[in-house]
């Protein structure tokens, strides 16, 4: 019985992660808007905010999608860049205004949260494999 994975199984997996994504972005946008009208973090800092949010929402967002497939790379490459179209439009949207710089500005952080992800969950080693497969068969 073949078991392979349709095309749809993959777009909605890329959508849950871009789910996941803009939850986190918008949590940690949240608590760094709160951090800032309590007077913790300067207004002039929010630039870094912003990248520190995008980021850590594109690490976790492709962390969680991609390991579930063994397309790792297209998946988090995927899930970023459907996450930074959503937030282009949705900046867009609220905003009414889509600056050039701005847009190419945000694509960095997400990247680099996508790539980090990418690198973080690597595959098991041959080693690490044959060690599980013997362990099972022992038992």
């Amino acid at each position: 019985m073949n078991q392979t994975l349709g095309t749809k199984w993959y777009v909605r997996q890329c959508a849950a992660g871009t789910g996941i994504c803009l939850c986190v972005y918008v949590l940690l946008m949240a608590l760094f808007s709160l951090l800032t009208v309590r007077g913790v973090i300067g207004e002039e800092q929010m630039e870094r905010c912003v990248w520190v949010s995008a980021a850590a929402a594109s690490l976790i967002g492709a962390a969680l999608i991609g390991k579930k497939t063994v397309k790792r790379g297209a998946m988090t490459l995927g899930c970023a860049g459907s996450f930074y179209l959503v937030t282009v439009l949705l900046g867009f949207l609220i905003g009414d205004t889509l600056t050039p710089a701005r847009v190419l500005w945000l694509i960095l952080p997400i990247l680099s949260g996508a790539a980090l992800s990418y690198l973080l969950s690597g595959k098991k080693s041959a080693k690490k494999k044959r060690a599980k497969r013997k362990s099972r068969v022992h038992r």
